[in-house]
């Protein structure tokens, strides 16, 4: 007798979807495809959000595991059969930042070119290096950074699964990897040549590392840990390591004694801000303000007239906007296709994960300083981001690891949400049911 997998059914809708899509080229079809790819890994996450009960953790992490091994190898496997050209993966602005420096290393390693001539210093650095790499093994195609992105992606689950638990329970760590896993936006970044999965690889570790360092006794460890993940996401989104700062300050207070721990976060402090802006140190000390508004600036003047009215609308629903963002407005089918579509129709279901997470965080930041401290970042980079780029949510998704996390509890442990679904189909018998008897 046939028995549904879940990891084959992921499988085969995974590489039917990367095998139609790169041939589709109309609203209907590419739409199908994507709403017919994101409903399936709805189905399957309501399905295993049912089918753990008591299992161990090591098997709940290999089964995570086999999830996305599985949904790479349908994408690698379905672009192949059908020969998709590099420039259905790699979006325009991939084509010109990231593919040149990729490459450039890729020449370092060949040595036909000098590590100094290259610009592999800027930002994006273990993105480039990892995809240089690739590029020098597998030659330059889109099979490359997938399988980079891979890498980036599959190591980022271990510290969401971790943190899930020691915050929660093993429940919530299986639930927040899948969502990370099965997030339609999250999957767009993981098929496009962004460098999104090494940021939110870091950020991970930054999250875990810091949670660790205040919550056990492996303080030197974590601390090591925690200095490497800022010191390294620092060269990938430098100004993502100022914002946890506050987060580091705040459980310091909350210490009792052990004076080791002031030194440490004050040393671990000094030592990040002065990696991460040394390009900055010689200019004003006003030098962070002056950078936000060069780069509210900046993104004014490189956005085209559809997003102009991004800088009119007041600031608290710019805010908003940036929260919530992408949203589902039917001129994004005239500007975007393909592969692109993940984040047209998975607006909703993103939605609904950063609600969840809101809703999570309000619900539970009395029970413990260090919930206050995990969402403590994101409400700083949500008020800057609105004021700089309220439309990007490429930027917003950094955040995406303790996100999915906030976003599981909830969705495991609040009920309404499956009492207001059963009233509804009672509703909906009552209706039909009245309707009956008054047409008998």
């Amino acid at each position: 007798m046939f028995k549904f997998n879940t990891h084959i059914f992921t499988f085969l809708v995974t590489l039917l979807y990367a095998f139609l899509i790169s041939f589709q080229r109309s609203v209907i079809g590419d739409s199908i495809v994507t709403i017919f790819l994101i409903a399936s890994y709805i189905y399957v996450f309501f399905l295993e959000k049912k089918w753990i009960r008591k299992t161990h953790v090591v098997k709940l992490y290999r089964r995570i595991f086999a999830f996305i091994v599985l949904i790479y190898l349908a994408l690698f496997l379905g672009l192949w059969l059908a020969n998709a050209p590099n420039d259905s993966i790699w979006m325009p602005d991939s084509i010109r930042t990231h593919v040149p420096v990729s490459k450039q290393f890729s020449q370092v390693i060949q040595g036909h070119l000098n590590l100094e001539e290259t610009d592999l210093g800027r930002q994006g650095v273990s993105t480039h290096i990892l995809t240089g790499t690739m590029f020098t093994l597998f030659g330059i195609n889109i099979y490359s950074t997938l399988m980079a992105l891979f890498i980036f992606k599959a190591l980022t689950l271990i510290p969401i699964f971790l943190l899930a638990k020691e915050l929660f329970d093993t429940k919530t760590a299986y639930i927040s990897s899948l969502l990370y896993i099965f997030a339609p936006t999250l999957m767009f970044y993981s098929i496009s040549f962004y460098k999104e999965m090494a940021v939110q690889f870091y950020m991970a570790w930054v999250y875990y590392s810091l949670y660790k360092l205040f919550y056990s006794s492996k303080s030197i460890l974590f601390s090591v840990i925690l200095l490497c993940s800022l010191m390294l996401l620092s060269r990938e989104r430098f100004y993502l390591v100022f914002l946890f700062i506050p987060s580091i300050v705040l459980l310091t207070i909350n210490m009792s004694g052990k004076i080791k721990y002031w030194i440490l976060l004050f040393s671990l402090s000094i030592l990040t801000i002065l990696y991460s802006s040394n390009e900055y140190l010689q200019q004003s000390p006003r030098w962070m303000v002056n950078r936000i508004v060069y780069l509210r600036t900046l993104y004014m003047s490189v956005t085209n007239q559809s997003f102009s009215f991004n800088y009119d609308i007041p600031y608290p629903i710019a805010v908003l906007k940036a929260t919530f963002t992408p949203y589902f407005t039917l001129n994004k089918f005239s500007l975007f296709y393909d592969f692109s579509y993940l984040l047209i129709w998975g607006s909703f279901i993103n939605q609904i994960i950063i609600f969840t997470a809101i809703y999570c965080f309000f619900k539970i930041y009395k029970q413990s300083i260090i919930h206050i401290a995990n969402v403590l970042p994101l409400i700083i980079f949500l008020l800057l981001l609105g004021y700089i780029c309220p439309w990007n949510d490429r930027l917003r998704d950094s955040f995406y690891p303790i996100i999915s996390i906030y976003s599981a509890y909830i969705l495991i442990n609040y009920r309404s949400y499956d009492v207001c679904i059963n009233n509804l189909k009672c509703g909906i018998k009552n209706i039909l049911f009245l309707r009956y008897r008054k047409h008998n």
